[in-house]
């Protein structure tokens, strides 16, 4: 997993970054980034309660990829800035 310090310097600040651990806040370029921790927030509780709910033996990645799509997809334009 890259690091947010990374993510944001290696791209000036052009990048979407969502993670699965916490990072601290970056600056780049004398702006302030504030990472987000998306996955445990989003992801994983609704796809466990849905596999719970519906007793799945497995949970197929392609899953896991529409679920990272969606999150990605609710951005806004202000999210986006």
């Amino acid at each position: 997993e890259i690091t947010a310090d990374d993510a944001y310097t290696w791209s000036a600040g052009k990048i979407i970054f969502g993670s699965g651990t916490w990072f601290a806040p970056v600056e780049v370029a004398g702006r302030r980034y504030e990472p987000g921790q998306v996955n445990n927030v989003y992801i994983f509780p609704g796809m466990s309660y849905g596999a719970i709910c519906c007793e799945a033996q497995t949970i197929p990645e392609l899953l896991f990829m529409r679920a990272a799509e969606a999150v990605a997809n609710s951005l806004n334009e202000d999210d986006i800035k």
